[in-house]
């Protein structure tokens, strides 16, 4: 298989760095770029029109810049890696826009974390990584979260 682009969608959780770490690898092997990707989803009072548009634009702008402020500390500019990196923030709802950049991108692969819920906070919560699995338009690796050290 020809892996050329990588998609790496990011919460900025400890499962998400691991799972960025081990996309930068697969990219290094195949020389692949990768896109790191967040997704900012406004809160529901903001969407559903409850809340003045300007209070909607600014909270919006301030959660936009600060995921680019910590798409920058994850992996600083010119921090030596060999691997073609862009770093994208979206605004809307996770899986799509997971979905919509994997398809616009021509991605070969998305890395993501798996947050491990199961039960009924998986039910409650649902699953961006089990979404995005079902309805790739490509192989989606998931990376479940190394277990803490006791």
């Amino acid at each position: 298989m020809d892996v050329r682009h990588l998609l790496v969608p990011t919460d900025f959780s400890e499962g998400s760095k691991q799972a960025f770490a081990y996309a930068v690898e697969v990219a290094r092997t195949c020389g692949a770029k990768l896109t790191l990707l967040h997704v900012v989803e406004l809160p529901s009072y903001l969407t559903d029109g409850h809340a003045p548009a300007h209070m909607t634009t600014a909270l919006r702008d301030d959660m936009q810049e600060s995921a680019q402020q910590e798409l920058a500390r994850l992996l600083p500019e010119g921090a030596g890696t060999p691997v073609e990196i862009a770093r994208q923030v979206a605004v809307g709802v996770p899986h799509q826009k997971i979905l919509e950049t994997a398809a616009a991108e021509q991605v070969d692969w998305i890395v993501m974390a798996t947050h491990g819920r199961t039960g009924l906070s998986h039910l409650v919560m649902g699953s961006v990584a089990e979404r995005v699995v079902r309805t790739a338009p490509c192989p989606v690796l998931t990376i479940r979260p190394a277990a803490e050290q006791a």
